[in-house]
């Protein structure tokens, strides 16, 4: 997320406050629809564009399937909230979202663990 700064949008209210009062009336939304936030990220720096379009925060969340991600878009409290309020939070030109499904927030080590394992056996047995 790229906030928009306070000047930018002629308001005491900066960008990341009404992305925080966006997040405060859609979480039970989310909750419903089955939207789970591993994390938030506050960027200092990164190695993406420019510094005008540097991201001010990268958020993990993961949506059930399609369905539940189509109903919570549909929801009018969400397309009032995001017209609103968000709007006016974010610098939708340098923002990007990117969504993804439990099936691909897996646990990396699991399935390295069972790739190591597997080729140990092949490994022994060539050896024996």
């Amino acid at each position: 997320i790229k906030f928009i700064e306070e000047n930018e949008n002629n308001s005491t209210i900066t960008g990341r406050e009404y992305v925080s009062q966006f997040d405060d009336i859609t979480s039970s939304l989310k909750e419903e629809n089955g939207v789970s936030t591993s994390a938030f990220f506050d960027m200092e720096t990164s190695c993406y564009g420019s510094p005008s379009t540097e991201l001010d925060q990268i958020r993990l969340e993961s949506i059930p399937s399609l369905k539940s991600y189509g109903e919570l878009l549909s929801s009018p409290t969400w397309i009032s909230a995001s017209r609103d309020i968000r709007s006016k939070g974010v610098d939708t030109t340098h923002s990007l979202s990117a969504w993804t499904t439990p099936l691909l927030a897996t646990n990396l080590y699991h399935g390295m663990r069972r790739n190591n394992n597997s080729n140990l056996r092949k490994r022994k047995k060539k050896r024996n």
